[in-house]
């Protein structure tokens, strides 16, 4: 029998070869546009045995199992190195994850940061946290309800650091702003300019004519309802006068800076609960610090789309200027999240990168603790089936591994978040703590992390108090 192209076959024989193309992609590599996978295509995935999806996510667990309680790996997990460290940590009590210690000589890896605690009231400053991350803390995320907790403790107010204009502003609430006449800068992207170099955080702005910007502080939220201090961190080629106003003043006060083109502060002490600044053009100003004279403070730098490895575009003699004019007692480095993909096994040239960010801010921030966050749970769709991608694991030791390589501590947000399958389970409840893409927490999610974080920085501070009183 004939079929006719025209006639009732007609739709069959158009869907045949669609369907014979989609069924074929089910057996072509994943690809990758640069660190981002593209989703792969299974129609096949609902009518495939169960069994097979359980295979699929057993093969990466045995670096889970490697990674948690921070004991050394013997073999370590195919393609990364074994761990030849052995980290430094306290009993640790059921419900919290200690941090990893691999500080070597005899020392404490967290104590720099606990011994600004110890002199918090005589230290003239804030203690200061500085939390560098990828989307995963995007908005204040983590660090929001982390800095609460921290500030209902140890004291203190602000929501510290803030970008001097970006979209992002808009996603904190933690924060109001706003302000024009900006062009935005960002150390990657399209916007990449080697301005932003200079940037700790990865972004800047340099002012047009009249450009402006201000904030304010947020009314029923814990320590974030004024501040007392509120400093402008800014570089420009010439000597000029920043415009401040304060409390919705009609009346202006005048911070000159020496335009010397290096990084400068500006800083007004007062009671505020709004800050605006006027800049005069074609100055480069990187953001504004909203903090209190002591207590502590957390600094949020989120850079979306960021494996980390940006940081080391920032020369040794621009961090050293940072240090000098805005020190910080703990670095947090979170990434990975760009990085992981579900074919990768071997992460050890991601691992020297970020070896040499590490060793760039040990030099550059002598006196501050360094923890290394690994990354959190992330699954996708195999064989039908949701399991946390198998490269999750893989890329957890290769940081592990880089943290007891280079001396520094080592905290597992992947157990902190409840291991494997956290992120569906976070994603699927009610409310749901997590977006249905399964990667990124949200707002309830980040209140579950910086509570889990909150409870190793206060063991660490008692063992601390224990070890030193």
């Amino acid at each position: 029998m004939r079929l006719s192209p025209t006639g009732p076959w007609r739709p069959f024989l158009l869907l045949l070869p669609t369907c014979l193309a989609l069924i074929c992609m089910r057996y072509m590599p994943q690809v990758y546009i640069g660190s981002y996978e593209l989703k792969g295509v299974d129609l096949l995935a609902d009518v495939m045995p169960e069994e097979q999806a359980a295979q699929v996510a057993a093969s990466g667990r045995h670096g889970a199992a490697a990674s948690k309680g921070g004991t050394a790996s013997k073999g370590g997990t195919a393609g990364q190195p074994a761990r030849t460290a052995q980290a430094k940590r306290d009993t640790c009590p059921a419900g919290i994850v200690c941090f990893e210690d691999y500080s070597t000589d005899g020392a404490h890896g967290m104590d720099a940061f606990y011994a600004a605690l110890e002199r918090r009231h005589t230290l003239g400053r804030p203690v200061r946290i500085a939390y560098f991350g990828d989307s995963f803390i995007e908005g204040d995320l983590i660090t929001d309800h982390l800095r609460q907790l921290l500030q209902d403790k140890w004291g203190g107010c602000g929501v510290g650091f803030v970008d001097i204009s970006s979209e992002f502003i808009a996603l904190r609430p933690t924060l109001s702003h706003q302000g024009e006449g900006w062009t935005e800068y960002n150390v990657i992207g399209q916007s990449h300019n080697a301005t932003a170099d200079g940037a700790i955080g990865g972004r800047c702005a340099r002012a047009g004519q009249g450009a402006w910007t201000e904030y304010a502080a947020v009314r029923g939220l814990a320590h974030l309802d004024s501040f007392s201090t509120a400093t402008l961190y800014l570089n420009a080629a010439e000597p000029g006068r920043v415009a401040l106003r304060t409390n919705g003043s009609t009346a202006d006060t005048a911070l000159a800076f020496a335009g010397n083109k290096s990084l400068e502060a500006l800083t007004l002490a007062a009671p505020m609960r709004k800050v605006r600044f006027t800049v005069p053009p074609q100055t480069v100003c990187y953001g504004v610090a909203l903090e209190g004279s002591d207590g502590i403070v957390v600094d949020n730098f989120s850079l979306r789309g960021s494996s980390g490895k940006h940081m080391t575009a920032m020369s040794e003699g621009v961090l050293r200027e940072w240090y000098r004019v805005r020190p910080y007692d703990m670095v947090v480095l979170q990434y990975g999240l760009n990085v992981a993909n579900s074919k990768q096994t071997n992460y050890s040239a991601y691992a020297r990168s970020m070896a040499q960010v590490l060793q760039h801010l040990k030099t550059c921030f002598p006196q501050a603790a360094i923890v290394v966050v690994g990354v959190g749970d992330r699954e996708n769709r195999e064989n039908g089936q949701m399991v946390t991608m198998s490269g999750i694991y893989h890329l957890m030791d290769a940081q592990q591994n880089m943290a007891a390589e280079n001396g520094v501590v080592f905290w597992n947000l992947y157990e902190a978040m409840g291991g494997e399958g956290s992120i569906r389970r976070m994603a699927e409840s009610q409310p749901a703590e997590a977006a249905k893409d399964y990667t990124h927490i949200n707002r309830r999610g980040g209140r579950r992390v910086a509570t889990a974080m909150f409870r190793s920085i206060v063991h660490g501070w008692q063992d601390y108090c224990k070890r030193t009183r």
